[in-house]
């Protein structure tokens, strides 16, 4: 009887551990910010960042003028294609970026940004992360 409590507290320590591990798991998580001006057609990337597990990125519109919305994608260190999802934001909108950086063996990545159309020049602001301690 003594035995198989122990064993159960054991197994219960055990599985908290591994829930705490797997919560804080995407060591590069920090928000870096951006800002650049983009003319028709024009993409502007920030310099790569440090991919450190298989989790998405993360980007967050904090101000764009001359366009509604604008698209966010995720490219390899040198601009190498990771079969990256592309997010539509708008400000004040935020969203995951799936992408194959880490399993297809990159270890830094970067954040693109697009317009999406238009011939007025647009300048936006955000944030980004390579990897994300919310999701997968």
């Amino acid at each position: 009887m003594k035995k198989g409590i122990i064993k159960n507290a054991f197994l219960a320590v055990s599985l908290f551990g591994l829930l705490g591990t797997s919560m804080v798991s995407a060591n590069n998580h920090q928000d870096t910010g951006f800002s650049f001006d983009l003319k028709f057609r024009n993409t502007k990337y920030t310099e790569p960042r440090a991919k450190t597990d298989a989790s998405s990125s993360y980007a967050s519109i904090t101000s764009l003028s001359n366009a509604r919305s604008i698209n966010c994608f995720i490219v390899g260190p040198g601009g190498e294609n990771v079969n990256s999802s592309t997010v539509v934001l708008a400000p004040g909108q935020a969203d995951f970026i799936h992408q194959y950086t880490y399993e297809w063996n990159y270890r830094s990545c970067k954040l693109g940004v697009r317009k999406n159309g238009g011939w007025d020049n647009v300048h936006v602001t955000g944030v980004w992360s390579p990897d994300c301690i919310y999701c997968n």
